[in-house]
């Protein structure tokens, strides 16, 4: 038997087990592959992971450009409903309470 992980949803944290199948999900071998310095396979590899995009480093990359379209996404949605709700719904003079009402501008 050989110590196996799981990841857990909410925390993404491992959860250790000497079971196959755990919680429903299979899980991952806890060791790290075997190393050899003698590896003549290593350079294809690596080149076969650049191309799909599985390299660890552009895993994280994709995730960070992934985070910033989306706040650039909220930002423009906000945006457009700011335009359409308050310019075309509130007329600039609109009288609310007996007072002038007059939209913040941004």
């Amino acid at each position: 038997m050989h110590l196996m992980y799981t990841l857990d949803q909410p925390t993404n944290k491992r959860i250790y087990t000497l079971k196959k199948v755990a919680h429903g999900q299979v899980t991952k071998s806890a060791h790290p592959a075997r190393f050899s310095p003698d590896d003549k396979w290593s350079r294809q590899r690596v080149t076969l992971k650049k191309r799909h995009g599985l390299l660890l480093m552009q895993q994280l990359a994709e995730k960070e450009k992934l985070a910033a379209l989306a706040v650039l996404a909220a930002k423009k949605h906000l945006a457009y409903w700011k335009e359409k709700v308050v310019n075309n719904f509130l007329p600039e003079n609109k009288i609310t309470n007996h007072k002038v009402f007059r939209p913040e501008s941004s």
